[in-house]
C-alpha cells in the first residue's frame, strides 16, 4: 500500500471516530447544550488541491494531531436530537468498521501473496 493511501485510510478512521465521539457527547449533553457537529470541509478541500507528496506530509501532521479536533467542531444552534444522534452515531461506527475491513482485506491479499513469494 503507498504511504498516502496508508495515511488516507489513518485520515478516514479518524473522521469516523470523531463523528462517532461527537454524537456520544451530544447524547451525554443533551439537556446542558445545543447540538454540536464537526466540519471536514477544510480538510478535504486543502486534500483535492494537493498532489500527492503534498498530501502525504499534510495527513501524517493531521493524522498525528486526530485528537485535536476542537477547531473543526462548530454549533449548529439547534438542540440535540437524541434520535439523529444515535442515527450518525451508528453511521460512523458503521463506516468505520467497513473501512477497517476493507483494510484488513487488503493486507491479507497482500500477505497471501508474500507469503506465496517465499
Amino acid at each position: 500500500m503507498e504511504p498516502v493511501t496508508f495515511e488516507l485510510v489513518k485520515f478516514a478512521l479518524d473522521m469516523q471516530s470523531a463523528q462517532q465521539k461527537m454524537a456520544a457527547k451530544n447524547i451525554a449533553n443533551a439537556d446542558f447544550q445545543t447540538q454540536m457537529k464537526l466540519d471536514f470541509k477544510q480538510p478535504l478541500a486543502r486534500l483535492d488541491a494537493m498532489n500527492n507528496e503534498q498530501r502525504l506530509d499534510y495527513l501524517k501532521v493531521f493524522n498525528s494531531n486526530a485528537g485535536n479536533i476542537e477547531s473543526l467542531e462548530y454549533d449548529t444552534g439547534n438542540a440535540v436530537d437524541l434520535a439523529t444522534e444515535n442515527s450518525d452515531s451508528t453511521k460512523a461506527m458503521l463506516e468505520f468498521q467497513a473501512l477497517v475491513e476493507a483494510l484488513n482485506r487488503r493486507l491479507s491479499i497482500k500477505s497471501l501473496v508474500l507469503g506465496a513469494q517465499k
